[in-house]
């Protein structure tokens, strides 16, 4: 999946997930960690994967924490870290795409 694409879905939840009781909101959260895992095997996939570390990184850390969320139960952090992490790899992925543009 997309960065961009899966951060959009994020905010969404995000601004939405106060609005569903505490299993539906568990169950979404489970969902932003599928996201998460999504992105990682997109990122893997790509031959120029090194050049995006710091996109890998920040997906990388909003799985862990999502993971330690959901174990917890503290679903409304889960959603804000999860989204925190999004938008630095949504960032990161286009200052990397800056920095190295098409050929």
């Amino acid at each position: 999946m997309e960065i961009t694409n899966a951060n959009a879905i994020i905010q969404l939840l995000v601004d939405h997930q106060q609005e569903y009781p505490e299993t539906v909101q568990r169950q979404l959260l489970e969902g932003l960690y599928e996201i998460a895992a999504a992105c990682l095997e997109t990122f893997d996939a790509q031959e120029d994967a090194d050049a995006d570390l710091d996109v890998r990184r920040e997906i990388a850390i909003a799985a862990h924490l999502i993971e330690e969320h959901l174990i917890s139960g503290e679903l409304t952090d889960g959603f804000l870290v999860a989204l925190d992490c999004f938008n630095k790899a949504a960032i990161e992925s286009h200052n990397s795409a800056l920095r190295h543009p098409w050929p």
